[in-house]
């Protein structure tokens, strides 16, 4: 990830070098060359064929249908027990309705969209530029296409389907369900009883299902890519960026997004979402790390719940001691290993990060040190976790 970090904002900066703002003109002196467009949408051409119902959404881009079924409510709840060794085991136990023998309940119902799923539908193409189109979007680059907005859908119910409130929630129990998932706004939501019936408010049956469809369009695009020849005009990937320090090969630029931006303004945004994912994937790591020191440290923490009357507390206790020592270790590993990829990309990150990694392992193995002194004695040297020091042997006379 920091390879793919560092090589791609490298292009990025390489792009940003030498690409021509062609202000939506399919020139052919910038053929071959990293253009960048704004331009305008011909959404009076654009029009979207939506796949569940086969309806026909006009000025959208993209559509997006999720399907929802009305099924049982799975009852569930667990039960703690303490084992031998004092420590709990959960047992889950289902005691929901006999499905096949039994009417279902208003509460027992429930909105479900494990096996029915989400589906998106896109234009088979859009123009770009007016009145006569100066670049074109097909159906594979749309689906590349960022920041897209929602569209308002104008549309009847599609064949075998009724329209519920749209916007916003609606009263009837279909739609009521819909905080499971959260409503959406501009959207559309259409039902389907399960057994054919005339629904009316209040008489949600098993079975019936839900349909709530969301188009996006957008009035201009901003692209970015090597420009074809042709009329009008289309772009594919450009390589830019690469080198032997560092080690990089060249990266592919080409997007596309749903609003008019600069090109300077388009390579921040790229920028902005490639270091928010390099932080994610960062926390992640350090996550991964703590969590195996915690299970390293775990019977430590447990241990004292054999203790009476005090042995949950001590153990409360413990647990916080193992998560701050766990903490430390973790940073420790995640500098070091994070300090490697760094000294050969840039030293000085790399020096820096193990000048962290070595001063959090002297934190955390003085942290373990102490806990063995102060649990030592008699000879045991088991450590206590600073719980309290042992009191010295009175022979007995």
């Amino acid at each position: 990830m920091l390879r793919n970090s560092v090589c791609t904002s490298a292009a990025f900066d390489a792009g940003k070098a030498i690409i021509v703002d062609t202000a939506c003109e399919n020139n052919a002196a910038n053929m071959g060359d990293l253009v960048h467009y704004t331009c305008p949408v011909q959404l009076d051409t654009a029009e979207v064929t939506e796949s569940v119902t086969g309806a026909t959404i006009p000025g959208a881009l993209k559509v997006t249908s999720t399907v929802q079924m009305y099924l049982w409510t799975e009852q569930t709840y667990s039960q703690e027990e303490k084992d031998n060794l004092g420590g709990t085991t959960t047992n889950a136990k289902d005691p929901g309705p006999n499905c096949l023998n039994s009417q279902p309940s208003a509460s027992d119902l429930s909105l479900d969209t494990s096996g029915l799923g989400f589906s998106q539908s896109y234009a088979p193409s859009v123009d770009l530029g007016e009145p006569v189109a100066q670049f074109a979007l097909t159906q594979e680059k749309l689906q590349q296409t960022m920041d897209m907005g929602p569209a308002p859908i104008d549309i009847p119910a599609p064949a075998g389907w009724a329209q519920t409130q749209e916007g916003v929630q609606s009263n009837d129990p279909m739609a009521g369900l819909m905080s499971q998932t959260g409503p959406t706004e501009g959207a559309v939501y259409y039902y389907k009883t399960g057994d054919g019936r005339i629904y009316t408010p209040n008489s949600a049956q098993l079975g019936d299902r839900q349909l709530t469809m969301q188009a996006y369009t957008a009035e201009s695009v901003s692209g970015i890519g090597k420009q074809l020849a042709g009329s009008p005009g289309a772009l594919e990937p450009y390589e830019a960026g690469g080198g032997w320090f560092p080690p990089c090969k060249p990266r592919e630029l080409e997007y596309y997004m749903g609003k008019a931006l600069s090109p300077a303004e388009m390579f921040g945004v790229l920028k902005a979402n490639l270091d928010s994912m390099t932080m994610l994937v960062r926390l992640l790591c350090y996550g991964i790390f703590f969590a195996g020191f915690m299970m390293i440290g775990g019977p430590l923490a447990v241990a004292p719940q054999i203790v009476p009357c005090v042995g949950e507390y001590i153990a409360g206790v413990a647990q916080c001691m193992v998560a701050c020592v766990a903490a430390v270790f973790a940073l420790g590993l995640w500098a070091f290993s994070t300090a490697i990829a760094w000294l050969f990309y840039n030293p000085v990150y790399g020096i820096a990060l193990l000048v962290v990694a070595g001063a959090a392992s002297y934190i955390g193995n003085n942290m373990v040190q102490k806990a063995k002194h102060e649990g030592g004695g008699g000879g045991s040297g088991a450590p206590n976790l600073g719980f309290s020091k042992p009191q010295d042997e009175v022979p007995l006379v």
